[in-house]
């Protein structure tokens, strides 16, 4: 069965996928770098999935990493839709 995961730790995720470090994403979210490793490690444990390799001193999402990605941004952007007729 599959865990919860919030749509706060796909966020944190999107931005470590986008930015390919934790320590940037951690900047541009104004969190830890331990509190965006934790959303992370919640998302694989609830997945039972790598999302990201580390390359040197970047990360490589996985396979699994790329589709949840693909995923994100298909949510970001319906949420982002839903906003804007709300706000008209």
């Amino acid at each position: 069965m599959l865990k919860r995961i919030s749509l706060n730790s796909f966020k944190f995720f999107y931005y470590v996928a986008m930015y390919e470090s934790v320590t940037i994403a951690s900047e541009k979210l104004f969190v830890t770098q331990g509190a965006v490793s934790r959303q992370i490690k919640n998302i694989e444990d609830g997945l039972n999935c790598k999302l990201f390799i580390r390359k040197g001193k970047t990360l490589e999402l996985t396979n699994e990493g790329l589709l949840l990605l693909n995923c994100c941004q298909s949510i970001f952007h319906e949420i982002d839709k839903c906003l804007t007729k709300l706000d008209n």
